[in-house]
């Protein structure tokens, strides 16, 4: 199978190690409305979402 990388969803830890930061930081970006996820069972962040936050923060103090 084949999978565009944006297609991809994260779990929140991965969301996470990706950040380089912690889980509870990423559901806090989320409560926030600054990363947008998906309710599946668990949450899920799809990558281009986090590509999204990273290029509109970009130089910014997010927390």
């Amino acid at each position: 199978m084949n999978q565009n990388l944006e297609n991809v969803l994260l779990t929140v830890n991965e969301v996470a190690k990706t950040l380089k930061t912690n889980s509870n930081t990423v559901y806090e970006l989320i409560n926030r409305g600054e990363l947008k996820g998906l309710k599946l069972g668990r949450i899920k962040v799809p990558y281009f979402e986090v590509d999204r936050f990273l290029r509109d923060n970009l130089g910014k103090e997010v927390i």
